[in-house]
């Protein structure tokens, strides 16, 4: 296992231009992605937890430099975003156009926002739709793992592990099925 130090922006939010954002208490001197940047190569950050909507702000081009400038300081971006922020799916297309392998989701809702059931229900489908399907592709990389040159001890692993994703994903999807807008719950006995 290998350990890369990294940089991630929130304890940095008044500096980064981040807390306050669009208030009074902004700070009107915020340094932005350019002075996150700035700090990540002065402490030698080799992991570098970006802000999804600087990434989504950027252009192709601007994309492409972010990346090459990356590479070149030999540091691996991880996109950051949280369901504060709305669908997953700015977070997802920001880790492609930018190579990220990691994304960082903060699951957590701030003090304030909605406590709308029905917004925490949303929040929860959307999210266990992703990890339904995270599922189905970890068993399947498991099944070609396996395939490949197979023991009886390989599947007898692997039947365990396919039982035990099966029955998660059937749980969940059944979790997912009775939180979802326009379910009736099923009538107790």
């Amino acid at each position: 296992m290998q350990l890369q130090t990294g940089l991630n922006p929130y304890g940095l939010t008044y500096h980064l231009g981040l807390q306050g954002n669009g208030t009074p208490r902004a700070n009107p001197d915020g340094r932005g992605l350019e002075g996150f940047l700035a700090l990540a190569v002065e402490l030698g950050a080799k992991t570098i937890e970006i802000f999804e909507p600087w990434i989504a702000r950027l252009d192709d081009a601007d994309i492409s430099a972010l990346k090459t400038r990356l590479a070149a300081l030999g540091m691996t971006p991880v996109v950051s975003s949280g369901l504060n922020q709305g669908p997953l799916d700015s977070a997802f297309r920001s880790a492609e156009r930018l190579d990220a392998r990691l994304i960082r989701v903060c699951l957590t809702l701030v003090r304030g926002q909605s406590t709308d059931p029905g917004a925490r229900r949303a929040i929860f489908v959307g999210f266990a739709g992703w990890i339904i399907l995270a599922l189905e592709f970890a068993l399947g990389a498991d099944i070609v793992r396996t395939a490949i040159a197979p023991t009886w001890d390989q599947i007898g692993q692997l039947a365990a592990i396919a039982a035990i994703r099966t029955a998660l994903n059937y749980f969940l999807e059944k979790e997912v099925a009775s939180r979802e807008p326009g379910v009736a719950e099923s009538p107790t006995a």
